[in-house]
């Protein structure tokens, strides 16, 4: 029973990324929340003007020399809100202003997904040989 339970997941969640890689290739929105800037409006991504307003008022500060962490607090006393209304944080705004530093950061959240994945399995099949061991020794 486990078992079909563990296959229909997979199979699941097969399909949906298929759907979302599928989504993506004909330049639909298809993944997790929308960068600043944007919005979802009927499953499309389109612009945000208030947004749009806060990431060209960063880019002037940018500009202007100011640290990313200077940003922050001249965002944050202009009443500018982060994308879900919580405070600005110095990578948040770096990642805004460069799309270099998102890909980045996207990059080594999918490294670092990946690793607790593979260390899970082999802790898991740790756990399996260990009962094998015990049961036939």
């Amino acid at each position: 029973m486990g078992a079909a339970a563990q296959l229909e997941r997979g199979l699941i969640n097969k399909r949906l990324r298929n759907g979302r890689k599928n989504k993506a290739t004909q330049g639909g929105y298809a993944y997790g929340s929308p960068r600043y800037g944007k919005k979802s409006v009927n499953k499309e991504l389109v612009d945000d003007d208030i947004e749009d307003k806060g990431k060209g008022c960063a880019r002037e500060l940018r500009a202007e020399g100011l640290s990313y962490r200077e940003i922050c607090d001249t965002l944050a006393e202009e009443g500018v809100r982060t994308k879900k209304g919580g405070k600005w944080h110095p990578s948040t705004v770096q990642r805004m202003l460069d799309g270099d530093a998102r890909a980045r950061h996207i990059e080594q959240d999918t490294r670092t997904r990946d690793f607790r994945k593979k260390e899970a399995a082999r802790a898991k099949a740790g756990r399996v040989l260990g009962k094998v061991a015990a049961s036939t020794g």
